[in-house]
This record gives structure tokens, sequence and C-alpha cells, in this order.
């Protein structure tokens, strides 16, 4: 059994109840040692943790001006600012799913859309975007095309200053414009290093033909110059 004392406080600031060691009297010291230590050391994490919040927040450096070289924005391109009598070329969207979307749930249903079914459902959209060509051609508009597979739509061009105009008509949805692709070979050219080829070879393909077997376009299509009669579905292209 232990003998009990009562020294003064150690080095490390603890009292020290048992000097003899053995029993419990050397347990109980050693579980005040390690609360110290628990203590210290929270102390410690929560001063990291609250310093670098604090040093971050008075950095100026976070909300600093940025050096933009002496350039300013192009707000010409905002719709509001250009020529209102401009000619622009956009889509209007109507109310109304396209066909595409009874398609997608034909498929999911494990089966396909007929040909009539299809024609079915596109004569509901024609009839409605008939009514709204009539509106949007009193606006100025020239009708460029329509869809109703893809989405339920037509593509006009008319003067800037109509756009909001023929975003309030009734049954218009979404105004946008229209994009315009163009072909870019840039990169694949410098992907592909063709000049280099051509350069330390000297040969550019010319005086080569190349044939291409491929299922073609539909150059009945208006957009590839033809005449949009539907006779391409019984051409066998010869």
């Amino acid at each position: 059994m232990g003998v009990l004392t009562s020294p003064p406080l150690g080095r490390s600031g603890e009292d020290i109840l048992v000097h003899q060691t053995g029993g419990r009297g050397e347990v109980r010291i050693r579980l005040k040692k390690r609360r110290l230590v628990t203590a210290a050391g929270m102390s410690v994490l929560l001063v990291a943790t609250i310093m670098p919040a604090t040093a971050a927040g008075r950095s100026p450096e976070r909300f600093g001006r940025v050096d933009t070289g002496g350039r300013t924005p192009n707000l010409d391109v905002l719709a509001m600012n250009r020529d209102p009598n401009a000619t622009v070329s956009i889509i209007v969207q109507l109310s109304g799913q396209p066909v595409a979307v009874a398609a997608g749930a034909a498929l999911d249903a494990g089966r396909e859309l007929s040909e009539a079914e299809k024609a079915a459902l596109r004569q509901p959209l024609i009839s409605r975007q008939a009514n709204l060509k009539t509106q949007l051609r009193t606006l100025g508009a020239r009708v460029q095309g329509s869809y109703t597979d893809v989405l339920n739509g037509v593509r006009i061009s008319v003067k800037a200053n109509q756009v909001q105009r023929i975003a309030a008509l009734p049954g218009v949805t979404k105004v946008e414009p229209t994009p315009t692709h163009y072909r870019d070979n840039t990169n694949t050219v410098r992907y592909l290093r063709a000049d280099k080829a051509w350069g330390r070879t000297g040969n550019t393909g010319a005086g080569v033909n190349i044939a291409i077997i491929d299922s073609g376009i539909n150059y009945y299509h208006p957009g590839f110059g033809g005449t949009g009669n539907p006779e391409y579905a019984a051409d066998n292209g010869l």
C-alpha cells in the first residue's frame, strides 16, 4: 500500500498526490497526466483551425482588382444593343411535344412507331405552325423552315425589333438565335501533321482518285439543292 504525502508542485505543474509508486496511487497520477495532455492538444487544434480562416478573411488579395490590360467588354453583342432594324435568324419553338418524344416512349416500351403513326403526330403540329406562320408574316417575318420531329417550331428571319413581340405570341414557348456552324479543319490538320508530311515527302495527294463508299445523303432535300420531293424513299440511287 502506498504512503500518502503532499510534496510541492512538480515540474509539469501537476499536484502529486502519491509519492510512492504502486497500487492505485500510480494509476491516479497517470490519469491526471493524460487529462492534461489531452486538454493541451485540443487547445492547439482549436487555435490552428481558427487562425488560418481569420488570416484569410483579413487578406486583401482575396478581393483584389484584376488587371484586364485596358480591355473593355463588348456590349454590342447584347440583343438590346443591336441595330433594331437588322435582320436576324431565329428559331421559334411552340408548345406541344415533337414526334421524337413519342418515338422515344415507344422504344422504351419495346416497339417502333410506324410511318403512319408519325404522320398522325405531325399533323396537329403542322396545323399549329400554320396559324403561327400567318401571325409571323404580319410582323414582317420570312419563314425559312419548319420542324416537327426533333422540336416543334419554325425558323424565320425577321427584324430584331420584332423578336420580343414574337416571343409574346400565344403558344410560343421559346425564341433563340439560329446557330451557324462553320467547317473548321484547323485543329485537324495540326493534329494529323499533314502539312509536315507533304513538306517532307512531296506527296500531296495530287492526281490520286479516292472512292468513298457511303450511304450518301438525301439529295432531294432542299438543304442540298433538291426539290424536296418524297420519292427518295423509293429511289435506289441509280
